[in-house]
C-alpha cells in the first residue's frame, strides 16, 4: 500500500507538478528525486537491455538538440536561453520517468503495466477533482493560483485564472490542458475491455468529472476526443465492447444534458462569461466573439489554419533556425503551434529530429498491439493526442504533455523487452540480490556472478542426479 501511494504521488507530480513563481519546477525536482531513489535503493541497474538501448538513443537525440541550442546561444549571446533550458529539463524529466517505470516493473513484475495504466487514469481523474474544486470554490482557487502555482499578477492571464473564467488546474495552460484531460475519457473503453482492473462503477463516476474538467478548461479536448475516439474503439476488445457501450451511453447522456438539455436554458446565462460558456460558444450558440480578461472568447480553427501556418522567410532560418523562443522582440513569430515554432527556432534538422522521435514513440505502441492492447492503445492515443495539441499550440515537450506521452511509451519499451512479461516482483533483499544482473529474465546467479538460465540450471541438476544414481 505504501509503495502504491508513493508511485501514484510520484506519477501525479511528474504530470501535474506546478511551476511555482515561474522558476520552481516541481516536475524536474520530482524527476531528480526519483533518480536519486533509483540509484541508491534500486542499484541503478534494473533497466532491461532493450529499453536501456532505446532510452540511450533518445537521450543522445536530446543531447544533440541541447548542444545545438547551446551553439545558437554562444553565437548570439543576446538570444533567449529558452531552448537550452527546455532540452535540459527534457533530459532530466525523461530520466526521471524512466526510473519511475523501472521501479514499477521491479515492484509489480508482470502486473506493472496494469498498475501504471490504473495510476495514469487515476492521476487524470484526481486532477479533474482539483479543477472542479477550483471552479466552485473561490478560496481554493485563490490558494492554488497565488500560493501553489504563484502566478505572476502582471500576467495577462492572471485575472482570468483568479476569477475562474478558465480553469488551468495546477498547470499554466488552458486549451492544452483540455486536450490532456480528454485522455482520461479516451482511456475508459480501453481499460474496461482489456481487463486492466478499472471497475465500471469507477468509470461511470469518473466520466462526468473528466467531461466537466475538459469543458471548464477549453475546447481543444472535445475536438481531440472526437478525432481519437475511433482509435480508442479500435484498440478495445470488441467481445466486451457491449459492456463499455453502457458506460459510453452514460457519458453521452451526461454530455447531452450538459450541452443541449435543461442546463442550456437555466444555467447558460449565468455561465456565459465563464470557461463553460466559452466552450458552449464553440458549438455555435454564441457565434459572436467577445472580449474577456483572458482574450477573445472564440476563435475558429479555420482562422488558425489560414493564419498560423507558414514557412520561414529566409533560407538561413529554414536551415539553421533562429535559436530563440519565438516570443522575443528580435525573433517574434506570430504563431502558437509547435510545427511552425520548432521549424523557425531549430531549423529543418531539429524539426525532423523532434518529430522522428515522436514517430518512433508512436510505432513503439503500435508494435505492441498484439501483446498488450490496452497499453498499446494508450501509448498510441497519448502520442497522437500530443501531436494534435501540438498542431494548435506548442506542447510536445511541455512539462505536462511530455510526461503523459512518455509514461506509456517507456512502459511499452519495458514490456516489449524479451522476457519482461515473466518478471517476478521483488519482495526482499535476497531476491533482489539474486536477480540483480537481469531482473526480467529468471535464472540462477552462479558463484562467479554470472547468470545461468533456469532451463540450463535444471538440465545440469538432472544430469548430476543421474550421474550420482548410476
Amino acid at each position: 500500500m505504501v509503495h502504491r501511494a508513493f508511485f501514484f504521488i510520484s506519477m501525479f507530480l511528474l504530470i501535474f507538478g506546478p511551476k511555482s513563481n515561474g522558476w520552481l519546477d516541481v516536475v524536474s525536482l520530482t524527476s531528480s528525486f526519483l533518480l536519486v531513489i533509483h540509484f541508491f535503493f534500486y542499484n541503478g541497474t534494473h533497466i532491461p537491455v532493450t529499453a536501456k538501448h532505446r532510452m540511450s538513443l533518445v537521450l543522445a537525440a536530446f543531447a544533440v538538440l541541447l548542444a545545438y541550442a547551446s551553439g545558437h546561444l554562444l553565437a548570439n549571446p543576446d538570444a533567449s536561453n529558452y531552448q537550452v533550458l527546455r532540452f535540459g529539463r527534457v533530459i532530466v524529466n525523461f530520466a526521471g520517468i524512466g526510473c519511475l517505470i523501472s521501479m514499477y516493473f521491479r515492484r509489480y513484475g508482470e502486473q506493472a503495466s496494469r498498475v501504471i495504466l490504473q495510476h495514469l487514469f487515476g492521476c487524470l481523474v484526481a486532477h479533474a477533482v482539483v479543477m472542479l474544486t477550483m471552479y466552485y470554490s473561490h478560496s481554493f482557487r485563490d490558494l492554488i493560483v497565488n500560493q501553489v502555482v504563484q502566478a505572476d499578477p502582471d500576467s495577462r492571464t492572471y485575472l482570468a485564472k483568479l476569477t475562474g473564467y478558465r480553469i488551468a488546474g495546477l498547470t499554466d495552460s488552458w486549451d492544452a490542458l483540455s486536450g490532456l484531460q480528454c485522455l482520461g475519457l479516451l482511456m475508459i473503453p480501453l481499460l474496461l475491455t482489456n481487463n486492466v482492473g478499472i471497475s465500471y462503477t469507477l468509470a461511470i463516476c469518473s466520466a462526468p468529472l473528466l467531461i466537466f474538467s475538459v469543458a471548464i478548461s477549453g475546447r481543444t479536448g472535445f475536438v481531440t476526443a472526437a478525432v481519437l475516439f475511433p482509435l480508442a474503439l479500435g484498440f478495445s476488445e470488441f467481445r466486451r465492447l457491449y459492456r463499455a457501450a453502457i458506460v459510453a451511453s452514460a457519458i453521452g447522456i451526461v454530455g447531452l444534458l450538459a450541452v443541449t438539455g435543461p442546463l442550456r436554458t437555466s444555467v447558460l446565462a449565468a455561465l456565459e462569461e465563464s470557461s463553460l460558456g466559452r466552450t458552449f460558444a464553440m458549438f455555435g450558440w454564441n457565434a459572436s466573439v467577445k472580449e474577456s480578461p483572458g482574450g477573445q472568447m472564440s476563435e475558429t480553427f479555420w482562422s488558425i489554419l489560414h493564419e498560423h501556418y507558414f514557412l520561414p522567410e529566409t533560407w538561413s532560418v529554414f536551415v539553421w533556425g533562429s535559436g530563440g523562443s519565438g516570443r522575443d522582440t528580435w525573433d517574434y513569430i506570430a504563431a502558437d503551434n509547435g510545427l511552425v515554432l520548432n521549424l523557425h527556432n531549430l531549423g529543418i534538422g531539429g524539426f525532423l529530429l523532434i518529430y522522428s522521435l515522436v514517430a518512433a514513440c508512436w510505432l513503439s505502441g503500435w508494435r505492441l498491439r498484439c501483446h498488450d492492447r490496452a497499453l498499446a492503445g494508450v501509448c498510441v492515443i497519448a502520442v497522437s493526442l500530443m501531436l494534435l495539441i501540438d498542431f494548435k499550440v506548442m506542447y510536445m515537450f511541455s512539462r505536462n504533455g511530455f510526461s503523459v506521452m512518455m509514461i506509456p511509451v517507456l512502459t511499452c519499451w519495458f514490456k516489449s523487452t524479451p522476457g519482461s512479461d515473466r518478471i517476478a516482483p521483488v519482495t526482499d533483499r535476497f531476491t533482489a540480490a539474486a536477480t540483480l544482473s537481469s531482473p526480467f529474465r529468471p535464472g540462477i546467479v552462479t558463484g562467479a556472478g554470472r547468470r545461468m538460465p533456469m532451463a540450463a540450471h535444471q538440465r545440469m541438476s538432472l544430469a548430476s542426479e543421474a550421474g550420482r544414481s548410476s
